[in-house]
């Protein structure tokens, strides 16, 4: 299946199988299915996988040793389960949300006025949702400051790039009057 996997002509539904099982070749190695597995088949293999689903080898070496193959399969989102001879793909949908404190500690907090122990300045936000666009435009960057580029940073009043340098100063008389030389290459 990872040959048909790896060239497109099938797809594998996503969050539907419980184990995917790599199978060893008829030598008893994975070289075959080593070649085939690159990061998209992989990429493809975990979307494949129910949260708490598993991705180990027949011959249970998948990702034993640290290595590329170990490598892709965490950058891929799973993790390595030695008693199971595996990953395992977490469950990230069922976490919640996250508090993110923004910049008071949590003494300053309780001593400007809130008794109940909560952080009046975390905000809570769901892993699987966005935030909407009027809660960004509607809030208050701090720190956060614009450039103005039309502004001359206390440079003289100057109407255009023209006036910046006065061509007529560049070359005085004895300056045009030198012969020009001309360099010949040794070429």
């Amino acid at each position: 299946m990872l040959d048909r996997l790896s060239v497109g002509l099938v797809s594998l539904p996503e969050s539907t199988y419980d184990l995917i099982l790599i199978l060893t070749d008829a030598d008893g190695t994975r070289t075959e299915s080593r070649s085939l597995l690159s990061r998209q088949v992989l990429a493809l293999l975990v979307k494949a996988l129910r949260p708490f689903g598993r991705l180990r080898s027949q011959d249970r070496q998948y990702g034993t040793s640290i290595g590329p193959e170990r490598n892709e399969a965490i950058l891929a989102g799973l993790s390595y389960n030695q008693e199971e001879d595996g990953f395992s793909k977490p469950d990230y949908g069922t976490q919640g949300s996250i508090p993110l404190k923004l910049g008071k500690k949590k003494g300053v907090a309780q001593a400007a006025g809130s008794g109940n122990g909560v952080n009046s300045d975390s905000v809570s936000l769901l892993l699987s949702s966005k935030r909407k666009s009027e809660e960004i435009t509607n809030s208050t960057l701090v720190g956060v400051g614009f450039v103005d580029l039309s502004d001359d940073l206390g440079q003289p009043d100057v109407d255009s790039d023209d006036e910046l340098i006065d061509e007529d100063t560049l070359l005085d008389e004895q300056d045009l009057k030198k012969p020009i030389r001309i360099r010949t290459s040794p070429f």
